[in-house]
């Protein structure tokens, strides 16, 4: 679970995080100031990343939550979901350079982790041409190709060491996807 600690503030949850983030550092211009008409549309995109897209993980890659009856068919819902949510995101973003148009914020942040999660199963693939060359574009970004190294994560975000966390070796289980 996401969790950050500034000074007395606790916060948790990727979403809340992303905000305080944003909050607490204006300068950095991710994401529009108070007043700003594109807030409406930043806000729907944190929360739809959150309430809708990043759920869908939850079927297709530990279906065991859901049920112990039928996982293969918890995934199967999951994953036929997740190609209407590429639909969505195709739509979305065709002629956008990022989620508010051309304004880059911590919601481009989001929907690249979501989207990079399509790496763990051989062949997925999120959207089509927008949502891909939108994928590209974050991780082309310096920060972001930065916080992948300190995270041991490729391109693909996938662990160049998945045997370890931190320099650490850790018993993860394997998920099967």
């Amino acid at each position: 679970m996401p969790a950050l600690r500034d000074g007395e503030a606790e916060v948790y949850e990727i979403g809340a995080c992303l905000l305080y983030l944003a909050e607490r550092y204006p300068e950095a211009g991710l994401a529009p100031p108070l007043g700003d008409p594109a807030r409406g549309s930043y806000l729907r995109w944190l929360v739809w990343l959150a309430d809708t897209f990043r759920p869908l993980w939850e079927r297709i890659m530990a279906p065991f939550f859901f049920t112990t009856e039928s996982q293969p068919g918890v995934r199967a819902k999951g994953l036929d979901d997740l190609t209407r949510v590429g639909e969505f995101l195709e739509a979305e973003l065709e002629g956008r350079s990022w989620c508010l148009g051309e304004h880059y914020s911590v919601a481009d942040i989001y929907l690249y982790m979501l989207v990079g999660w399509q790496h763990y199963k051989p062949g997925l693939v999120i959207g089509g041409e927008a949502v891909q060359a939108h994928y590209a574009r974050v991780g082309a970004r310096p920060a972001i190709a930065r916080a992948r190294q300190l995270d041991d994560l490729d391109e693909r975000l996938l662990r160049f060491h998945p045997e370890l966390r931190g320099g650490k070796v850790v018993d993860a289980p394997k998920v099967e996807l």
